[in-house]
């Protein structure tokens, strides 16, 4: 049996949680943004972790920034995938756009097809220290 957490509706199993954990643990960037990219990991974890496992423009709202709009899931790109959450399998292309935000590329890839899927996200600070997200429209 698989242990995990549930949250909006969104089961994470154990597998997914860790290949989010790994995928964060290798990322590599400028001293400057990797400061702010440590600072983010766990809540960047958390939030790819409930998008492989079926977040929706409906439950996304917890991690998304006020200004966020156009959440699109990466499960619409795959074909093939029938059930179960997807694999992170990295997360790279960090870039820092100001003080308090950047962004990053998350690669997802299905365990039964192996389709894969990049996603862009921006991560922002918020006055309250919360790290919230913005997402790409692709």
């Amino acid at each position: 049996m698989l242990s995990g957490s549930s949250s909006g509706g969104v089961y994470v199993d154990q597998q997914t949680t860790a290949s989010a954990q790994q995928a964060a643990n290798k990322v590599k960037a400028r001293q400057d943004v990797q400061r702010l990219f440590n600072e983010a990991k766990p809540q960047i974890e958390k939030m790819t972790a409930f998008v492989a496992c079926g977040a929706t423009n409906k439950n996304i709202s917890k991690y998304s920034d006020p200004d966020a709009v156009g959440f699109v899931s990466p499960f619409i790109h795959f074909n093939y995938h029938k059930s179960g959450c997807l694999n992170i399998l990295r997360i790279n292309g960090i870039e820092k756009r100001t003080a308090n935000a950047f962004a990053f590329k998350v690669t997802y890839v299905s365990p039964q097809s192996e389709e894969s899927k990049i996603k862009e996200y921006t991560a922002i600070k918020q006055p309250s220290g919360e790290w919230l997200f913005k997402w790409s429209y692709y």
